[in-house]
């Protein structure tokens, strides 16, 4: 890629072109826009924001909606996060057109950091992350202390340009790099780092409506599971809809059961296990 990068906001455009914007750079933030075309393997660089605070910045994140980039909160030049809203309006006649403006600070949001950010409908949602900037080992770049994940989804609006912040999650996690969007109103997240300075493995389906609430996992989960080299077992409290897919959603098989157990290569490589019972998703891969 033409500028090495690190802690980006990275998102895509109209499911062809990859987006990286900003981001750190061996020794301090850029302002570089770079464009990967995934269908002529090429790179361009598209019109960078000014090279100020107000829009460089490691660890901020955002994603597009119709031809508009947003992107929230990050690192600039004290080590200390932000909650400031830039916005690219992209050229839909030619992407590596960017108009910037900076959308200014909002007081109601708490600072972010290394949140996961993805699209419903015509709002931007982050997920997790944390509101004190902190080094690879969760300690604060102040002080040193460990930092805990916020424990919150943020959704922004633009048409009506209003937050709205919805508190109580079952599972706070900070240090995502990315959320898998799987249908408008579902998202996987996998791994990120818990208050106590762990690295997560969990893997968890969110299903939520930000007009509404969440649904999602919370522990401790009604059934257990293990993965050794023999294979995945589940063992339950109680009967439990027991799916497989393929890495691309594919249904392979579908059952309820209590205990089950699969020897290693019975499905296909990236395949992965949902559980569900009592109103409880878990998302596992196999």
């Amino acid at each position: 890629m033409p500028t090495p990068i690190d802690d980006q906001v990275q998102t895509v455009y109209r499911d062809s072109l990859l987006v990286l914007a900003t981001g750190w750079s061996d020794t301090g933030n850029v302002n570089d826009i770079q464009l990967f075309d995934v269908t002529t393997q090429t790179w361009q660089s598209a019109s960078e924001p000014p090279s100020s605070t107000l829009y460089t910045a490691f660890g901020a994140s955002g994603a597009i909606v119709g031809d508009t980039l947003y992107y929230l909160g990050g690192v600039s030049n004290t080590f200390s996060a932000n909650s400031a809203l830039r916005r690219g309006e992209i050229n839909p006649e030619d992407a590596t057109d960017i108009d910037w403006s900076f959308s200014g600070t909002s007081p109601t949001v708490d600072d972010t950091y290394r949140a996961a950010c993805s699209t419903y409908q015509d709002q931007v949602v982050w997920f997790g992350g944390a509101g004190i900037a902190y080094n690879y080992d969760g300690l604060a770049y102040a002080g040193g202390d460990g930092v805990p994940p916020l424990d919150r989804i943020l959704t922004y609006h633009p048409a009506s340009d209003t937050w709205n912040e919805i508190l109580g999650t079952p599972e706070a996690v900070m240090d995502l790099r990315g959320v898998a969007k799987v249908a408008e109103n579902q998202w996987i997240i996998c791994g990120g780092m818990h208050a106590d300075q762990t690295v997560s493995d969990r893997t968890f389906l969110l299903t939520f409506d930000p007009a509404n609430h969440i649904e999602t996992i919370a522990a401790p989960m009604p059934w257990t599971w293990v993965r050794t080299e023999a294979g995945v077992s589940v063992s339950a409290e109680m009967p439990v809809e027991v799916t497989v897919l393929d890495v691309t959603g594919r249904l392979l098989h579908t059952e309820q059961a209590q205990q089950v157990h699969w020897p290693a290569g019975t499905w296909p490589l990236g395949s992965f296990l949902r559980l569900e019972a009592a109103g409880r998703v878990e998302v596992v891969r196999l």
